[in-house]
């Protein structure tokens, strides 16, 4: 059995990640419990709250949190963002909400201080892993790996369709 890389500082363990020649890396490392205090696995039925609650849990801001209210519309409720003391609606299209719409607007929410990039050797499975930092820490990792966060991490947009 392959020993795991320590998770304890947690840039030195992304860094370790983006220069691995191990194909397995990612498999070997991020399908782990303790991974939960850096990057976010969402499952496609997930419950949209706890999409911002798991984003909290690792960028520990204390002014990050959710609410559901029930409301006349189509759903039955809305979800709001609370961010620094501004409320943000998210703004779901249709009868439910839908994962892709509550990341894409969490994401819009956190900027310009943080941001979110969905991990692409996630992609095609029905629970993805996504990875949000501070805007200092991609830009350390954009410039010193150019290569490897473009090849490793894809920027959501706002038209992203993640869960398909």
């Amino acid at each position: 059995m392959k020993e795991k890389t320590d998770k304890t500082d947690k840039m030195l363990f992304i860094e370790k990640y983006l220069v691995s020649q191990d194909g397995n890396f990612f498999y070997d490392n991020f399908y782990d419990n303790d991974i939960d205090a850096i990057a976010m696995w969402i499952d496609w039925r997930e419950e949209d709250e706890n999409i911002i609650t798991y984003c909290e849990d690792i960028l520990q801001t204390n002014v990050l949190s959710v609410k559901t209210n029930n409301a006349d519309n189509e759903r039955g409720f809305e979800t709001i963002i609370n961010y620094k003391s501004q409320e943000t609606l998210i703004p779901y299209k249709g009868a439910g909400a839908d994962r892709d719409t509550t990341l894409i607007t969490l994401n819009q929410v956190l900027q310009p201080e943080f941001e979110i990039r969905i991990c692409k050797e996630s992609l095609g499975n029905d629970t993805l892993c996504f990875l949000p930092l501070s805007q200092e820490k991609w830009l350390f990792l954009d410039t010193k790996y150019p290569g490897q966060v473009i090849e490793k991490f894809e920027i959501i947009t706002p038209n992203a369709k993640m869960f398909i």
